[in-house]
C-alpha cells in the first residue's frame, strides 16, 4: 500500500513530549510543516515530534522530526 504525501488542510495528531493533540497543516515547504493546534502547548527547539494521519479507521504514524 502506497501512502500519499502530507498536504495542506489535512488534520493530524501531533505528539510532542507528553502532549498529544489534533492540529491542521497550514503550510508545507521544503520538508517543513506549519501546524495549527486546536489547543496550544509549550514546545522548545529540538524537541522531538511525531505526526499521525487518518488511514481508514485508524491513526497511523506518518512523519517524525524535531521542532525548529
Amino acid at each position: 500500500m502506497e501512502i500519499a504525501l502530507l498536504r495542506e488542510g489535512e488534520p493530524v495528531v501531533v505528539n510532542v513530549h507528553t502532549y498529544a493533540g489534533v492540529g491542521v497543516i497550514t503550510k508545507l515547504a521544503k520538508g517543513k510543516a506549519v501546524i495549527r493546534l486546536k489547543r496550544p502547548t509549550v514546545v522548545y527547539d529540538n524537541m522531538n515530534v511525531a505526526l499521525s494521519r487518518r488511514v481508514g479507521q485508524r491513526w497511523r504514524l506518518c512523519a517524525y522530526g524535531s521542532i525548529a
